[in-house]
C-alpha cells in the first residue's frame, strides 16, 4: 500500500466536492461548538452533567454522520449539506451499539493510561515538595528523580498499548456504514480483519499529515503576534479546511483495504 497514492485518490475525489465538503464540516464544527458554549450557561452541577450526558447522545451518531456522507461522496452518491445529521440519527442504535463496544473493548486500557497519569502527576508533586521554590523547579530536578521517570515509562508504555488495542478498531464506523446489520461485536471483528497487517500503514497515513498542523500551528503563532485571540479561530478555520482531506484519504485507505479482501 503506497500512502501516496491514497492521499492522490483523495484529491481525485475531492475535486469539484472540495467547497461542499468544507460546509459539511464547518456545520459539524458549528453544532459541536455551540453544544459546548450552550453548556457554560449551565450552572448547577447535577444539570451540567445530565447536559453532558445528553451532549454524547447527540454528537456521537453525528461523528459516524460524517463518516457515512464522506463514504457516500467518495462513491459519488449525492449528499446534503446537512445530510450527517440524518444518517447519523437514522442509525443512531447501531451506532451506539458499536460505540458501546468500543468503550468497553478499550476500558481496560484506559483505566491503565489514567492509572499512570496519575502516578506522574504525583511524582511532579513529590519533587515540588522536596524543592525549596516551587517556581525554581527545572527539567534537571525531575529528570534527577527515579520516581518521575519511572513515571514517564509507564505513560509511555500505556500510550502505547491504548494505540496498539485502539488503532484495530478505528475502522468501525466505516464498517458499519457498509454493514448496518452487524452487531457491535461483528463489527469490531471485521475493523480488526481489515486492519490487520495495515495498522503501520493507517499510522504512516495519519503522520503523513503532521507537516500540515505543523504549517497551522505556525501560521497562528504568527497571527497570534499581531492579533491575539483571534488567532484561535483561525486556526479553527485551517483544520476545518484540512479535515475534508484527511477524512477522504481515510475512506480512500478502507476502500484499499475492502479492494486487497476481495
Amino acid at each position: 500500500m503506497i500512502i501516496s497514492e491514497i492521499k492522490k485518490d483523495a484529491k481525485v475525489k475531492l475535486t469539484g466536492e472540495y467547497a461542499k465538503a468544507v460546509l459539511i464540516y464547518f456545520i459539524y464544527f458549528l453544532i459541536l461548538f455551540a453544544t459546548s458554549f450552550l453548556g457554560l450557561y449551565v450552572k448547577t452541577k447535577l444539570l451540567h452533567y445530565i447536559y453532558q450526558i445528553a451532549v454524547l447522545i447527540l454528537t456521537v451518531p453525528l461523528s459516524f454522520g460524517i463518516i457515512a456522507v464522506f463514504i457516500k461522496m467518495s462513491r459519488n452518491e449525492d449528499v446534503s449539506l446537512t445530510s450527517f445529521i440524518t444518517i447519523g440519527f437514522q442509525n443512531m442504535k447501531s451506532v451506539w451499539r458499536t460505540y458501546g463496544r468500543t468503550i468497553i473493548k478499550l476500558l481496560f486500557p484506559m483505566i491503565i493510561l489514567i492509572l499512570g497519569f496519575s502516578f506522574l502527576l504525583y511524582s511532579f508533586l513529590q519533587v515540588a515538595t522536596i524543592t525549596p521554590n516551587l517556581e525554581t523547579i527545572y527539567i534537571t530536578d525531575l529528570i534527577k528523580s527515579p520516581q518521575v521517570i519511572i513515571a514517564f515509562i509507564i505513560v509511555i508504555a500505556a500510550i502505547i498499548y491504548v494505540a496498539y488495542k485502539a488503532l484495530p478498531l478505528s475502522l468501525a464506523y466505516y464498517v458499519l456504514y457498509d454493514n448496518s446489520e452487524f452487531t457491535g461485536k461483528e463489527v469490531l471483528e471485521k475493523s480488526k480483519a481489515l486492519m490487520k497487517s495495515n495498522v503501520l500503514n493507517l499510522v504512516l497515513l495519519l503522520i503523513s499529515f503532521v507537516p500540515w498542523f505543523l504549517l497551522i500551528y505556525m501560521i497562528s503563532y504568527i497571527f497570534t503576534l499581531f492579533i491575539g485571540s483571534i488567532a484561535v479561530f483561525i486556526s479553527t478555520v485551517l483544520c476545518i479546511l484540512l479535515a475534508p482531506y484527511i477524512t477522504t484519504s481515510t475512506v480512500c485507505f478502507y476502500e484499499e483495504l475492502l479492494n486487497e479482501n476481495k
